[in-house]
């Protein structure tokens, strides 16, 4: 074979070899942004399932304070002030 033909078939090897690793690429790439939207669903339920009963706590909490008249305090600390207000 002359050197010329061997570039050639060597070129050709190359950009097969491109050609696959870019498919790779998009696929794995396609992947990832798949299952980042599926995170971000999830976290996003779950933020708002747990803000949802953490509001209802501190109901709770707010109606006991109030409604008792009492002032949460622990190992000293100064009472708790509402500081979700």
């Amino acid at each position: 074979m002359t050197q010329k033909v061997e570039i050639e078939a060597q070129s050709e090897n190359i950009q097969s070899i491109n050609v696959n690793l870019e498919r790779l690429v998009s696929e794995r790439t396609q992947e990832l942004e798949n299952k980042n939207k599926a995170l971000a669903d999830y976290t996003f339920i779950t933020a708002h399932e747990l803000r949802a009963l953490l509001a209802s706590i501190l109901v709770l909490v707010n109606l006991v304070l109030y409604g008792q008249n009492l002032s949460v305090s622990i190992d000293g600390l100064p009472p708790c002030t509402h500081a979700w207000q």
